[in-house]
């Protein structure tokens, strides 16, 4: 369905078609309309909607978002006003789906009014199956083109394209060329530019062309906002409009009558749209089959940008006989006798009575019809008189023009300071209630009223429902259920009050005072005041919240500190003095003894017996628990003036005063050893342990705390070395004893970076073959000064200091070079093998088999070739990482060997679990078993039970004929000992093997003669 361009509607036409269609008048539900912004395009369709509901006595809600889709993710928070649009409260809904709906898709807009499940009337633009009135771009720019072309006779075009994807820009762009085909112009000759709606495009391509060219004529802008660029570069340059270059636009934007000169361009009819879409929505509520489709033709706007034609004498008069025919006498008489103040009053009151929504510009045209009229009829001396009453009334309506911009795109023409200074008082507010003073203020000087805030819960100052009334102008408004509640049943816009990403409320105004403001900047200045006031209370709420906590802090800064000064002088597990405190009060005692000449104080130093083996068994929190309840032993058998602390791990001191004798220190380490031992009940469970204590009794010889406690460490150490629950008392030669270990660990870090630790190798016998099958390796230390160290003494040394590690690997690593070699210099053999001894130690490591692997490649010797000795006492850890590496290993191929089996704890099932190879005697019981019957059967079972098990037997510490006979006897595969051989330097165990083989070899081919012959 399509209608004309501009078929003037008015009050009366409302009425007359509401009552002749039918439609039923309804207050208690409103049509709800959708728009993005409140610009000049939004309002003008606005004020056509509204005048069509106010027809029917419908009133209306506009909620003004911003797109349903925008590129900035901020703006989103907007579009949350959309989401209170509630069905039950509406007819149906309006929506300006152009520039709504700008980024969305069809289905994403057709999605969105599904929503609602209302009738759905859109503008602009089609969304099956609701209905739309769009406008038709071409009947206007058709007439355009005409006048340029015909009227005009312009030739030499410059088009400047609209934003890239508008529809509305290409359809304009399509007819341009139509046209000009049809008046015979090639349109491929014709100059087009990129341009852009708004931006700076536009003058950067005009300025480029302008640069090489200036054969054009006419510049046709996809949109006035560019013709306007155009008019401004032109000039810049020296053009003239129109003389050297024509410009027009379309649109008919607000202002562009009053631009110098004014602009021709294409009106489209807002008002009208807005009004039929309205129409059509109440149609269908009132279930009237509609048109689909309404199409609105545009209309060209012909002024001084152009050419201007020739006013047709009869369409003059025809014009003039109407009602306007009046003003033309008033004309007359404002020239004759100088009444031109009568003239404007008449004109002025003409024009409110006006039923055009574009008054100003249509009084334009009828003060042009009206000059031209009056020019023919007066004389020559009355022409400047005419010309200074129409100069008089061109100021009157250029007046009446900028008030109604500015008040809508500005502000209000009143008083322009004032209205700055309260605009920033309204933004820069730290109190609620001083806000509302000032917005009150601001909207009095702006005579602006029907307005009213709310606010969501989390943004009000008193938080209580989901939305609290913060202001209205309305005396009437109050709290109510819902916001639709707070003001009068009459049309109302709801715009979101937001900044960035927070969504502080609602701004509603009555919709006749919409249309006489700029509303958009109201919402800002608004949104702006809000956020600044919550944002200045937060800040003092955080301020206030920041000092609390401050003043918490110092007093937990403070408790702290004490603590810490508690803590920096006492354990934190068990509540005991520790070592620095200890050490203080010591030196008080030393200080006081040396002045007083009276040594009657003594030292202990306590260590608790295999601790590790509790926690590892139980854990360290039960661990902790324990040495809580020891700490609380210790501090209960002793006397209120002595002093016990913790040391650290399970190392305990005490310092004894008033003890002068001996006796007395022993009979309180009797005691205390009494007290500890007895068994604790932790967690379900008996722990239980000893405690080793060395002691130190004053004397003069001591100034410094330092001493006592190194000669009760060394004590304590010397009763461990007699096994748990023991105590020694620190005897002087203990510290030469101290002191030769602490050489001795020294030298044995010099050699061991030096490598210069010896290897010797004891050969194992095969008692059936009698050749040797491998050998021992036993690491050998020949001292500069020292002489030959023997293992027993250095070993233990290395362990605790942890060289052990590096010891094994220099032995390890050598024995497998040194067997390898030989390996090679008989390949005809079947293999020499290699023992060697590794610590416990080594096998609590997650390294140790990277590390065998490697030495295995360096040296080249076969991992079948390698025995492991373990002691019995290694299997009875069940560590993870010790049972991984034992199955790793013997999966490498390596054998493990039992070594000194029998000395130990021994456990039948860990044998078989671990599937060792080889069991080997110590040579404690070898020795004694032809002398002790008993050692003797111990001996053949041990024998026994490792055939049973799969295992062979070597026999260590062989020294006697009689011993290897026995052992032959009883089944022994295996010797090793001084009967045969000591451990012998490389070359020399080198040469023994060499005799021992071609012995072999020589006894083997007498047997073969023997054997032939």
């Amino acid at each position: 369905m399509r209608l004309s361009a501009y078929t003037e509607v008015s009050t009366d036409t409302f009425i007359f078609l509401s009552l002749h269609q039918g439609y039923a008048m309804t207050t208690e539900r409103s049509v709800a309309i959708l728009l993005d912004f409140v610009y000049e395009y939004q309002r003008e369709l606005l004020r056509g909607m509204q005048a069509r509901l106010k027809s029917q006595g419908v009133r209306s809600v506009v909620f003004v978002g911003r797109e349903l889709h925008p590129t900035e993710t901020h703006v989103q928070q907007a579009n949350e006003v959309y989401r209170m649009l509630h069905p039950e409260n509406h007819l149906g809904v309006l929506v300006v789906a152009a520039s709504l709906g700008f980024r969305s898709t069809d289905s994403q807009l057709q999605a969105f009014y599904e929503g609602f499940n209302l009738p759905v009337v859109t503008v602009s633009r089609k969304t099956p199956p609701h209905r739309v009135v769009q406008v038709d771009n071409r009947p206007g720019m058709v007439a355009l083109m005409q006048h340029l072309l015909g009227d005009c006779g312009y030739r030499k075009f410059v088009f400047l394209r609209g934003t890239e994807g508008h529809e509305d820009a290409r359809v304009r762009e399509e007819v341009f060329c139509e046209m000009l085909q049809s008046h015979g112009v090639r349109p491929e000759e014709q100059v087009r530019l990129q341009g852009e709606f708004y931006g700076p495009r536009t003058e950067m391509e005009l300025r480029k062309l302008l640069a090489q060219t200036r054969d054009f004529d006419t510049v046709v802008a996809a949109n006035d906002e560019m013709a306007l660029v155009a008019l401004d570069t032109l000039k810049a340059h020296g053009l003239r409009v129109p003389e050297d270059v024509a410009v027009v636009g379309f649109d008919d934007a607000v202002g562009t009558a009053f631009v110098d000169p004014p602009l021709t361009t294409v009106r489209q009819p807002l008002f009208q749209q807005g009004w039929h879409a309205a129409d059509l929505l109440m149609q269908q509520v009132q279930g009237s089959v509609t048109p689909e489709i309404l199409l609105l033709d545009t209309e060209v706007v012909i002024r001084e940008s152009t050419c201007m034609p020739e006013q047709p004498t009869e369409e003059l008069g025809a014009f003039l006989t109407s009602s306007h025919a009046p003003l033309l006498k008033m004309l007359h008489e404002a020239v004759a006798h100088s009444e031109q103040e009568r003239f404007l009053r008449e004109l002025d009151l003409h024009l409110q009575n006006f039923p055009s929504h574009d008054e100003e510009a249509q009084a334009m045209h009828l003060l042009e019809l009206l000059e031209a009229e009056a020019t023919r009829n007066l004389t020559a001396e009355q022409l400047p008189q005419l010309r200074a009453v129409l100069f008089q009334t061109r100021r009157l309506l250029e007046r009446r023009q900028f008030f109604r911009v500015s008040r809508t795109s500005f502000m209000p023409d009143r008083n322009t300071s004032q209205l700055q200074r309260l605009e920033l008082n309204l933004i820069s507010q730290t109190q609620w209630d001083s806000l509302k003073q000032d917005l009150a203020q601001y909207l009095r000087w702006s005579g602006i009223d029907g307005v009213s805030v709310v606010l969501h819960s989390q943004h009000a100052p008193h938080q209580d429902g989901p939305h609290r009334l913060f202001f209205s102008t309305h005396p009437e408004a109050t709290e109510g259920p819902s916001w639709h509640d707070l003001l009068p049943a009459d049309h109302l816009l709801v715009l979101p009050l937001f900044v960035r990403s927070t969504h502080l409320g609602l701004l509603l105004v009555d919709s006749h005072q919409a249309q006489q403001m700029n509303v958009e900047h109201l919402q800002h200045l608004i949104s702006s005041g809000l956020h600044h006031v919550q944002f200045t209370q937060q800040q003092r709420r955080y301020t206030l919240e920041l000092e609390k906590h401050i003043d918490q802090r110092e007093t937990e800064v403070a408790q702290l500190s004490q603590q810490m000064e508690y803590l920096a002088i006492h354990d934190e597990v068990t509540g005991l003095p520790n070592k620095t405190l200890f050490h203080a009060r010591l030196e008080q005692v030393i200080q006081r003894s040396q002045q007083e000449g009276q040594f009657d104080y003594a030292v202990l130093f306590l260590d608790l017996d295999r601790f590790k083996k509790i926690n590892d068994t139980y854990g360290h929190r039960t661990g902790d628990v324990f040495l809580h309840a020891l700490a609380e032993r210790l501090q209960s058998s002793l006397r209120p003036y002595d002093l016990v602390a913790r040391f650290g791990g399970d190392e305990f001191a005490v310092l004894l005063q008033g003890v002068p004798h001996l006796v007395g220190v022993q009979e309180v380490v009797i005691r205390l050893q009494r007290e500890l031992s007895q068994p604790c009940w932790i967690g379900g469970q008996h722990i239980q342990t000893t405690v080793s204590v060395g002691m130190v009794r004053g004397d003069a010889r001591y100034t410094h705390p330092e001493e006592l406690l190194r000669d009760a460490d060394i004590a304590m150490y010397e009763a461990k070395k007699l096994g748990g629950g023991q105590s020694r008392l620190f005897e002087v030669h203990m510290h030469e004893q101290v002191s030769d270990r602490t050489r001795l660990e020294s030298d044995l870090r010099e050699v061991l970076m030096q490598r210069g630790l010896g290897v010797h190798y004891q050969p194992i016998l095969n008692l059936c073959t009698g050749r040797i099958d491998g050998f021992e390796a036993l690491a050998r230390w020949i001292h500069p000064q020292r002489g030959f160290v023997s293992p027993a003494a250095f070993i233990p040394v290395a362990e605790e200091s942890g060289w052990i590690i590096e010891l094994d690997r220099q032995v390890l690593e050598a024995a497998c070079r040194q067997v390898a070699c030989w390996n090679r210099s008989w390949p005809e053999e079947p293999g020499i093998s290699v023992s060697a001894n590794l610590s416990t130690i080594q096998f609590s490591r997650a390294d140790l088999l990277p590390a065998i692997k490697e030495i295995l490649q360096n040296t080249g010797l076969p991992a079948r070739l390698l025995h492991l000795e373990i002691t019995e006492s290694l299997l009875l850890q069940r560590d993870s990482i010790v049972l991984e590496n034992i199955r790793m290993l013997q999966q490498l191929g390596i054998c493990l060997h039992i070594d000194d089996f029998g000395t130990g704890y021994s456990s039948l099932g860990y044998l078989q679990e671990f599937q060792a190879s080889t069991l080997k005697i110590d040579r404690s019981f070898i020795q004694r078993m032809l002398q002790d019957t008993k050692c003797l059967e111990l001996v053949r079972t041990i024998i026994t039970m490792a055939h049973n098990l799969g295992m062979t037997v070597v026999a260590e510490g062989v020294e006697e004929k009689e011993q290897q006979e026995w052992l032959t006897e009883a089944g022994c595969e295996y010797l090793q000992g001084y009967l045969f051989s000591r451990p012998l330097p490389a070359d020399q165990a080198e040469a023994l093997l060499e005799r021992t083989l071609n012995a072999a070899l020589f006894q083997q081919e007498r047997v073969t003669r023997g054997g032939q012959g």
